[in-house]
Formats: structure tokens, sequence, C-alpha cells
């Protein structure tokens, strides 16, 4: 019995191994399969050709769709049980499907269809050339791009940077940032992959890493760990006289608040002050409060309710503030000429809670009248408390001196309070809402009819919404361009120039309504969805006297702020 089971195991396994030899040697030579079968149409894949050992042992060439590949051209590498014929592709003239077919002395093998797609081909970069440290938003034009894709940028060291956050417009355009990389010429290279044509490369010329057109002050780039609770506010102004801007930085932490006074031209400190630690800053403003032809500091606190007006002794040096009471919580601060006596002197704060509007007139001599301060109703029939965020000073009817511009965040609204006289006394309220979330104001002749459009930035819906400006204190519908990128935070406005910054990039132009950005900037504060901070402020000016605005940024959370260097077509 035991036997019998023997003889029949022999018997099934002589069977099978029957089978696998008359498949893998066969008596006709045959292709079984190839394992890249499409590319693009100028060739050079690398393909390999399992066969069968007829056709390994005795093929004289392959027939390429009537292209002969000879032996010569032809890698055989056994790794049994498999056997593959390794061969470069020819280029072709036209995309289509051909046969191939192994051929030996006595016979051709089956076929099996090869598909050749259009090149994808780039036309150009845009920019060619950003910084070392990467986040340079970069476009890459040209024709057949495909999804999924991937591009990098390959050295002569053969080192690989893929791009960050690559994304497939349109088969003509693709986006995406660079990482950091020495300052070197590098070239691009890009990969279409699909289903159907697993493999698509192309080369195109070269894209340049340029040395230091932005860095970073005050803290090493790549920290480990976000700086909790630390804040940065900055402006931009001329404080030691030289004719030449300078940074002013307001820094917080849960240690110590401290202003900064930074050389615009090396980045040198000039001065340091120290204020009250548990005072919170929430902004900084400029201006001249003792007339002494100096620029000088105020700086809102929102826990201690004051403003720290803090007196700059000419060369930038800094040693002592006031504090000037402003009857509620200021979350937001700007310096004008609030009262028309020419001096930019006076300061209005956006208190919240509380909402309140407070307005401090300056006595030319370093003192300042008791403030105004002026309650906001907005929109507080919604039952929501007020949330007042930023104000700007403009002359938005025309007429008298400069009115006010607030963001009610909570109510969804923009308020403007109308100055119609001489002096201070502002008028009512004149409320602009279809917001969402509003963070910021401001005032800026869109149009350029020589009237001051309103404008705001709406936080959750990513829009830039502004109302035309028709004169006599009214104004057009509300109008609205969706940004593309989330969660806008800070405009500036540098003559006609726009800068915005959203939570790690900024974009900036002058036809920002037209979706036309000069530059677009992303800053290496993000590891995949892991921020390490956050831009809270921003301010805009020519550092370098290039006559070109160059940008200070301000972070949350990150214990640094950015100098980012324009060139004179602002790519940065």
């Amino acid at each position: 019995m035991k036997t019998n089971f023997n003889n029949y195991l022999y018997l099934r396994f002589t069977i099978l191994i029957v089978f696998v030899v008359s498949f893998f040697i066969g008596c006709t030579p045959e292709l079984h399969y190839i394992d890249k079968h499409c590319t693009s149409m100028k060739g050079g894949l690398t393909v390999d050709a399992w066969v069968n050992q007829n056709a390994f042992n005795n093929y004289e060439y392959i027939d390429f769709g009537g292209t002969r590949i000879n032996k010569d051209e032809i890698r055989k590498i056994r790794n049994l049980p498999y056997r593959k014929l390794q061969f470069e592709v020819p280029a072709w003239p036209i995309p289509e499907t051909i046969k191939v077919y192994v051929v030996t002395d006595d016979d051709r093998s089956n076929s099996f269809e090869f598909t050749y797609t259009e090149d994808i081909e780039i036309f150009r970069i845009e920019p060619n050339k950003g910084s070392e440290l990467g986040g340079t938003f970069v476009t890459i034009r040209g024709r057949n791009f495909k999804a999924p894709a991937d591009a990098s940028l390959h050295t002569e060291k053969a080192r690989v940077y893929e791009l960050d956050d690559l994304k497939v417009i349109s088969e003509s355009e693709i986006t995406g940032y660079t990482k950091p990389h020495v300052p070197e010429i590098v070239h691009l290279f890009l990969t279409c992959d699909t289903e159907d044509c697993p493999s698509s490369d192309t080369l195109w010329q070269c894209y340049e890493y340029i040395a230091d057109p932005y860095h970073i002050f005050g803290a090493p780039l790549g920290i480990d760990e976000p700086i909790k609770d630390s804040y940065q506010y900055v402006a931009i102004d001329d404080m030691n006289n030289d004719h030449r801007n300078d940074i002013v930085v307001v820094s917080s932490d849960i240690a110590a608040v401290n202003v900064q006074v930074i050389n615009g031209i090396d980045d040198d400190p000039i001065s340091t002050l120290g204020l009250p630690h548990d005072s919170k800053p929430s902004g900084v403003a400029l201006g001249d409060f003792d007339l002494s032809g100096s620029v000088d500091i105020a700086v809102a606190l929102e826990e201690l309710g004051v403003v720290a007006v803090i007196f700059n002794d000419g060369s930038g040096i800094i040693s002592g503030y006031d504090l000037i009471d402003v009857g509620g919580n200021p979350k937001a601060i700007i310096v004008n000429d609030l009262d028309g006596d020419g001096n930019i002197d006076d300061i209005a704060t956006a208190n919240s809670p509380g909402s309140s509007v407070s307005i401090m007139i300056g006595k030319d001599d370093g003192s300042f009248e008791t403030a105004i301060e002026i309650p906001i109703s907005g929109g507080s029939t919604s039952g929501k408390p007020n949330e007042l965020v930023s104000i700007a000073a403009a002359n938005l009817d025309g007429v008298g001196n400069l009115d006010l511009a607030i963001t009610n965040k909570s109510n969804n609204e923009a308020i403007i309070l109308f100055n119609p006289g001489s002096s201070v006394s502002y008028l009512g309220e004149y409320i602009k809402e279809s917001l969402i979330e509003p963070v910021w104001v401001a005032g800026f002749d869109y149009n350029f009819d020589g009237k001051i459009d309103l404008s705001t930035l709406d936080y959750r819906s990513a829009n830039l919404s502004y109302w035309e400006n028709l004169g006599s204190s009214s104004f057009g519908g509300h109008k609205g361009l969706h940004l593309e990128i989330a969660n806008p935070v800070v405009l500036t406005v540098n003559g006609d120039l726009l800068t915005i910054a959203f939570e790690d990039c900024l974009v900036g132009g002058k036809k920002i309504l037209e979706s036309s950005y000069d530059y677009k900037i992303k800053l290496p504060v993000k590891e995949g969805d892991h921020f390490k901070g956050f831009i809270l402020s921003m301010a805009t000016g020519d550092l370098d006297g290039d006559g070109t605005a160059d940008i200070v940024v301000g972070m949350r959370d990150y214990g640094a702020i950015f100098i980012i260097r324009s060139t004179e077509t602002h790519v940065f």
C-alpha cells in the first residue's frame, strides 16, 4: 500500500516537472511579458523582456515594431526560473502602439504590444532661480503633463531634491516648492506616471539655487521644537537717521517682552529695551511723538490696557517708556495724523473685549490728550460679542481728516468711522458685511481712480474682499477675490504693491485683483503637516537702498523673524 502511494506521488511530481519544463523551455520561442511597456517618443527606457528558454538561448535579434535590436544591444539575465532579455527602447517618430517579437534562426515568438505616448516637454520654470533655504514657489510650464507626477532637482553629484507640495494643475502647468540646497546650478527632472504608462521622464535646462535672498534673524533655521507662546511684531522705518530703513521687532514669550531696533543694512542690533513680561504685546506702530525728527515706537500691551510709548534718541537707542492708558484692551494699533496738524503723532487702538476704539492725540511734546474711547456696536444684535482685531486709517470719504476702519472678526463685518471735520470728531458707524472672519483691514486704490477703496482679508474663506469707493461716503457692492491659499492673516500696502501673508507663505504684486502675483514665497516653517511656526505680522520697506520693497515677517511660536530682500523685479 505504501509503495502504491509513493508511485502516485512520483507520477504527480513527474507531471509537474514536465509542465514546468515545457513552460520555460518550450519548443518555440515565447515572449511572456515586457515589464515596462509604455514610454515617450524620445525612447531611452531600459526594459526587461521575459522569455522562455528557447528564446533565451537561440535569439538572434528583437523585432521592435520593424526596428532591429541586435545581440550587441541586448543583455541576457538568468535568474531561475526566470530568463530576461534586457535592452534600451529606441526613439519613435509618432505616438502609437507597436508589436515586439523575439526572433531565432527557426522561428519568431508571439508578439507583445508596446505603446509610445506623446512626449512630455518642459518649456520653462518660473522663476528659474531661488533661495538656498528652499521654499521658493515654482511653476513648471510645458505640455502633456499627467497626474500623478514627480519633479526633482538633480545636482552634478547625483543628489536628488524632490519638490514639495507638487500639484498637477493642468496638462501644461505643475507647481511646487523647492527644498533647501547649497548655492549651485542643478537640473530639473519631471516624471509623470500613470497606470497605463508607468514611467515617462523629461530633462529640462537648469535651475539655480542662489545665496541668501532671505534669512532668519534671531534663531537658527530648522529648530527642532516650536517656541510656544512666542510672538514677534515688526515695523520698518529709519530709526538712526542714516536715510536708510531699519527694523523694529517686539518679541515676547512666557519669560520676557523685548523691543529691539535692528540696522536694516547689516541686520546688527542697535538697541534693546525690556517691557513688563506679563503685558502681552498685540502690535507695534511708529511715529514722531515728541517732534524731535526721530522715529519713536508705540507698542500695544493688551493685558495691561495701555500703549507703551518708547522714545528714540536719534541714533536708534531706546532706553525708557511711558505707559498711556487706552481705556480698553488693545488688540491692534496704528499711528497717524488723526487731527490734521501735519504730525504723525496720534495713536488709535481697536479694543476687545470691550468693543471700542481709543484715540490718543499727541501734544507735540511726547505726551497725549486723555484717550477718547468710542464704543462700537457693530453686529452686536447677532448675540455674539464683538471681536475687533485690526484697524487702519485712510481718507475714505475724501473730505476732512483721516477716517478709521476696523474689522469685527466674530460678526463678519468691517466698520468705518467717518471723520468729516477738521478735528477728531468721528460720526457714527458705516458697516460693510458679506465677510467671513475678517482679520485685516486696509485702504487701497484698487482701480486707480484717485479714491481710496476699502479692503479686508477673510481668514475663513481665504478671500480678499473689497468695496469700490463711490465718493460722498458711499461704497459699491462687495467684491471678492479667492486667493487659493488657506488662511490669509496680514495685508500690507507699499505704494502700488500689495503683499499678503498666509500662515507659512507670502504673495504680492500690483495686479492681485487679476490673480497675478509678482512673487510667491514659501517660508521653511512646515515639515509635512507639522507647523514649527506661523506668520503673525509683516512690514514692507526698502532696507538696502535698491529702490524696491523688502519684507520683514514676524512669527508666532517660532522665536525668530524672516528678513526677505528683493531684487529689482520683486523675485525674492
